[in-house]
């Protein structure tokens, strides 16, 4: 339950899920429309005035949203892999696995998930982070 393999009171990945849905509201809040009005410019010659710069803005900041949420997502669906015994990943999903689990350490007991959020989020957002695939998995793919 909550992805805890304590399950009964364990909180999991509960204070991660309210995080999420306080991310997502603030992408939705962001996504809203530059300008609900146009406003005539030059002495209306113009009928109004681009908004471009504050749009680029929104999207950079959703961009910093996105990736956060991403974080939180991988870090759930790796706890998620963790809790099935015997279940074999396709290479590429292992490979991500694997990366998630070089920075963030598997959910045994409740402890803050903020401090693995970070990391793994810092990673994403410096490039840092990168899943390999074994060589003979890339010959695989080709084939």
């Amino acid at each position: 339950k909550y992805l805890s393999p304590v399950g009964g009171a364990s909180a999991g990945f509960v204070p991660l899920q309210k995080t999420v849905t306080s991310i997502l509201a603030a992408i939705r809040h962001k996504a809203n429309p530059v300008m609900l009005d146009f406003l005539p410019v030059s002495e209306g010659v113009e009928d109004h005035a681009t908004q471009t710069p504050l749009a680029v803005s929104k999207c950079a900041d959703m961009i910093v949203l996105w990736r956060r949420l991403i974080a939180f997502e991988l870090m759930a669906a790796a706890q998620a892999v963790d809790l099935r015994e015997g279940l074999t990943l396709a290479p590429g999903t292992s490979a991500v696995h694997t990366a998630i689990r070089a920075l963030v350490p598997s959910l045994k007991e409740d402890r803050p998930l903020g401090v693995d959020a970070e990391a793994l989020h810092a990673a994403l957002a410096g490039n840092a982070w990168r899943p390999a695939l074994a060589p003979a998995d890339l010959v695989e793919k080709q084939a």
